[in-house]
């Protein structure tokens, strides 16, 4: 899964609230249902961490770490 690296950026630039809204808002729209929480600090660096590495991966690290989160009931 490839993302926009314009894209990327821009979500990088956000809080980390403004930023797990809009990660809820494109996993809805693929019917994946995340916790409306966001995930503590430090996961939300290990997300913004791997999304920093997209242009070099695919985002498989990141979409990991939101499934972990997911599957944790935002715990």
């Amino acid at each position: 899964m490839k993302f926009d690296s314009s894209k990327i950026h821009e979500m990088l630039g956000k809080s980390d609230e403004e930023m797990w809204r809009e990660i809820r808002m494109i996993g809805s729209a693929r019917g994946v249902t995340l916790p409306e929480m966001p995930p503590s600090t430090g996961e939300m660096q290990k997300i913004r961490h791997a999304l920093g590495g997209a242009e070099k991966m695919n985002l498989s690290q990141a979409l990991s770490l939101i499934n972990n989160y997911r599957k944790s009931g935002g715990k």
